[in-house]
């Protein structure tokens, strides 16, 4: 299969997982659903810069982790902006031992991503 349909089902696989995950509370009620999430979500964004830039290896890898920490950033920021402003917890960063375990497994699943386009 091309790299091209590889990134079209994981795509679709990814946005699928996360959209059943939060409509019927899947992160809440299932401990490991978010960390298989974080897995496929680490070989997506692998997959999609794997094709935009024609690279392979250990760079994708390193690329992803890149993405994964700006993005957990992301979640500690906006979760702290809202939780000061609005009194309001949103759920986007439940503790470090999450965030930890968000970059862990999402850079797990761009290696495992990176060692199958080997």
């Amino acid at each position: 299969m091309k790299s091209s349909h590889w990134l079209l089902v994981f795509t679709l696989l990814t946005v699928a997982a996360h959209g059943f995950g939060t409509l019927f509370h899947w992160y809440e009620t299932l401990g490991w659903y978010d960390i298989l999430v974080h897995l496929v979500g680490g070989a997506w964004v692998a997959l999609i810069i794997s094709h935009v830039l024609k690279r392979k290896g250990w760079r994708v890898v390193c690329a992803v982790l890149v993405v994964t920490l700006l993005w957990e950033a992301f979640e500690f920021t906006v979760g702290a902006y809202i939780r000061g402003v609005y009194h309001v917890t949103t759920g986007l960063q439940p503790g470090l031992l999450d965030t930890a375990s968000d970059i862990l497994f999402g850079t797990l699943g761009a290696a495992l991503a990176a060692w199958f386009l080997l």
